[in-house]
């Protein structure tokens, strides 16, 4: 294996296990995660890892796909644990990113 791939690897590990801290305040109750924001960074990041797949990324890939599976995990757990209420500013934010991704698509 190259160093380049080494290097890909690693940077995958810390990104992936760089939310640690971040899921373990959210099961604490320290933190609140919204759910409209970690979805569409989960999102974004979903589709960004489809096109980088689809044009033959190699191990850049890998850094795409932790940080992904890594807001999926904040995602599922703002669910339970994250902001309860939402307000019109949320759904535009999420209707207007929704939409961008659209015409981009």
């Amino acid at each position: 294996m190259e160093w380049r791939g080494i290097l890909g690897i690693i940077a995958s590990l810390i990104t992936f296990f760089a939310i640690i801290p971040y899921m373990r305040d959210t099961l604490r109750g320290a933190t609140r995660p919204n759910v409209v924001t970690w979805f569409l960074w989960t999102l974004n990041g979903s589709i960004l890892a489809y096109a980088q797949f689809t044009a033959g990324a190699s191990w850049t890939l890998a850094v795409l796909v932790a940080s992904t599976l890594s807001t999926a995990v904040v995602t599922v757990l703002a669910v339970p644990f994250g902001q309860r209420g939402y307000g019109v500013v949320d759904a535009a934010c999420l209707g207007m990113a929704l939409a961008a991704m659209a015409g981009w698509w």
